[in-house]
């Protein structure tokens, strides 16, 4: 996906699921700073490449995990990331 395929980065919603419950839902638009802003300072002090990811934080309702939850996270118009969480060895 490119830039021109997000119809507006500052107001996309967020929502992560833990077996199927909603437990954070968000928008981009409750950042502190917009992305442009954080995409100039980060633009400051290192090169950005095509690809990188760039971590935020997090809405309110982080909840703990257990070994065998399936975590859904979804951006609008983006996509959905699912995991399942696994015990450390």
């Amino acid at each position: 996906m490119s830039a021109d395929e997000v119809s507006d980065p500052g107001h996309l919603n967020l929502r992560t699921e833990v077996n199927g419950q909603v437990r954070q839902d968000g928008n981009t638009q409750f950042l502190t700073y917009s992305i442009p802003q954080i995409i100039a300072y980060l633009s400051d002090f290192m090169t950005l490449q095509p690809y990188d990811v760039i971590l935020t934080g997090t809405p309110t309702g982080i909840a703990p995990v257990h070994p065998g939850d399936v975590i859904h996270c979804t951006v609008e118009g983006i996509g959905t990331l699912e995991n399942q969480v696994t015990a450390e060895d």
